[in-house]
């Protein structure tokens, strides 16, 4: 009993769930579903009203033999069995590094099935100071455009505003092409 109590002290719901962990803009058309923090691990869950498609952003404390590992191994770990305990069967479709506020990121693209149905999921990954944040994006195959676009308007977006970026977070040569030696 006492647990449940401490537990529900823990959780601290409404709009200021995120505030402060994170900053992101909010994609015109999406409705804040989900937003809580409970125990550190703060969770915001974007629905797309107009159609198919939501957003969950989470930010959760990083244990130290999961920091040693590296974020690309992380990522794909986590996207691998993104619903597995649901019954979905996950396919990996592609991975890639990027830069989400001004830090590495790893993005991993995944087939979710079960049964008859079938969704995409890209799950992007980034560090901040000891914490770990992950944006996925679960839509339909023949999703609009617009919903690919709200996914990249939060990650354009996203900001840990207590955690500024290192000063050299990715590789140089995997972002720029080499010069021209003529």
């Amino acid at each position: 009993m006492i647990l449940y109590l401490l537990a529900c002290l823990a959780v601290k719901p409404g709009l200021s769930g995120w505030e402060g962990a994170f900053h992101f803009q909010h994609p015109k058309g999406w409705e804040v579903v989900k937003n809580h923090r409970f125990l550190g691990r703060h969770v915001v869950v974007l629905e797309n009203r107009d159609g198919p498609g939501h957003i969950t952003l989470e930010l959760y404390r990083e244990d130290r033999s999961t920091r040693k590992k590296p974020l690309s191994l992380v990522a794909d770990v986590y996207a691998a069995n993104l619903g597995w305990r649901q019954g979905y069967v996950i396919t990996p479709v592609a991975q890639h590094q990027l830069l989400v506020a001004d830090r590495e990121a790893w993005a991993s693209d995944v087939v979710r099935t079960h049964g008859p149905h079938r969704r995409l999921a890209s799950v992007v990954m980034l560090r901040g100071d000891g914490r770990v944040a992950v944006i996925t994006l679960s839509t339909e195959e023949d999703s609009p455009h617009n919903v690919y676009y709200a996914f990249d308007q939060v990650l354009s977006s996203f900001d840990l505003p207590d955690d500024p970026p290192p000063e050299h977070t990715v590789n140089d040569t995997l972002l720029f092409f080499p010069e021209d030696p003529t």
